[in-house]
């Protein structure tokens, strides 16, 4: 995506000013313009990178609700806090209270 832009600027340049072009160079350059903004939107929205990030993001939110709504795990995780501060060591949340995921049922069961 590095020299789209410049790429995006010349064909809408070649479609809205350029008198001496033919209709076919210009419905050309508006096919490129299709895919390239067609391509854009496909690697903003669907890669898998992003996808995990948002369901990383998800997880971890559903986990700092878990542990506030549990005392216990609660003591836990401040308890490994300060282990960890003291290592001098950051650990992710989900290893701070040792599960991975709790379930969606249980969280809604705790609301």
């Amino acid at each position: 995506m590095a020299g789209s832009n410049e790429i995006t600027r010349k064909l809408w340049e070649i479609v809205q000013y350029e008198d001496g072009t033919a209709t076919k160079e210009k419905t050309y350059a508006l096919s490129q313009l299709m895919q390239s903004y067609e391509n854009r939107l496909q690697t903003l929205t669907a890669s898998p990178e992003s996808y995990l990030n948002i369901k990383k993001s998800l997880t971890e939110i559903d986990l700092q609700r878990l542990v506030d709504s549990e005392p216990m795990l609660k003591a836990q995780v401040q308890q490994r806090n300060s282990l960890s501060d003291s290592s001098s060591r950051k650990l992710p949340l989900a290893a701070k209270i040792n599960i991975c995921k709790p379930s969606r049922s249980y969280i809604d069961n705790l609301s």
